[in-house]
């Protein structure tokens, strides 16, 4: 949204399910006639929201969307899928690759999302369907908050050549710039591109960037086999899952969605995911990963959320 703000002063909305700050909307993806009201005299909509969970309540929220946007003469809707609709394969992912729902909840509500829109897309409502990696930045829970975290408690370790595979990241200031650049750009009818940045690293290279930058001098190095990593997941999911039905924030808060929620092999999993169809569109990726992890760093400082 910062980036959106930036490129178009005073002309953004932002919308809020809960907590809606001054100068925002309410925007909830299940109230049809709330989402109508937030779109009236909207020319474009980015929805980057995680739908309630649920297949069927993912379809409705896609339908809730399209059909606010339709019927208030949106012109043109992001929509932020993710690659995760791929599956956990290895070698190499277009674009017109094979999608799948059985990997995941995530993933499946993502696919049938995406159906929904392709639908939806024609002269009148344009779209736009992105398909992020692992998206990495200040604010970003899963794939760097958390790591942050880790890498201050000298948590974040070397997996050896289990860290030797592809964290395909992107920066979350390129990805809204570029949300902003396709608000602005001629679309075709439908368009779907995959989004990574330029540069690639290993996981254990991203670690080590993560634990330079918190001041750590080195990043240790730990051998975890596939039974310790395993019940590892398991436990923190049973935990987080118990600590959801208790009124403890604290505990749930404790166990964060990370790396360890995700298969054994997922840190050595070699991975391209081809984006020569959002370079085509305009991605531009300003940050390597050192300089965006920086970036981030110095931006949750300056947000006093670490010291």
């Amino acid at each position: 949204m910062a980036a959106l703000h930036r490129r178009f002063p005073g002309s953004v909305m932002a919308g809020y399910r809960r907590a809606v700050p001054e100068g925002a909307v309410h925007c909830d993806l299940m109230d049809a006639d709330g989402l109508r009201t937030a779109m009236h005299g909207v020319t474009a909509v980015v929805n980057c929201a995680h739908s309630p969970g649920g297949m069927e309540n993912a379809r409705a929220a896609a339908r809730n969307v399209a059909a606010a946007a339709a019927s208030c003469g949106v012109g043109k809707l992001v929509y932020l899928s993710s690659t995760a609709v791929y599956g956990p394969v290895s070698g190499a992912v277009r674009e017109d690759s094979p999608l799948t729902a059985q990997s995941s909840g995530y993933a499946a509500e993502k696919v049938a999302a995406e159906e929904i829109l392709r639908q939806a897309a024609g002269p009148e409502l344009r779209v736009a369907i992105l398909r992020p990696a692992l998206v990495y930045g200040g604010g970003e829970p899963q794939f760097f908050d958390c790591f942050v975290t880790h890498g201050r408690h000298r948590q974040l370790r070397n997996l050896g050549e289990f860290g030797m595979g592809d964290a395909n990241l992107v920066h979350v200031e390129d990805l809204a710039e570029f949300c902003a650049s396709l608000v602005e750009s001629e679309l075709p009818e439908l368009v779907i591109a995959n989004v990574v940045g330029n540069e690639v690293p290993s996981w254990n290279a991203y670690f080590a960037a993560i634990s330079s930058a918190v001041g750590n001098a080195t990043l240790p190095r730990r051998s975890i086999g596939r039974t310790a990593w395993e019940t590892r997941r398991f436990a923190r999911r049973v935990i987080r899952k118990l600590a959801g039905k208790v009124p403890i924030g604290a505990v749930r808060g404790s166990f964060p969605a990370g790396l360890s929620d995700s298969p054994f092999e997922s840190c050595a999993t070699r991975l391209h995911v081809a984006t020569d169809r959002a370079r085509e569109l305009g991605f531009v990726s300003r940050f390597g990963v050192d300089a965006g992890v920086r970036q981030a760093i110095s931006q949750l400082r300056g947000n006093h959320e670490i010291s």
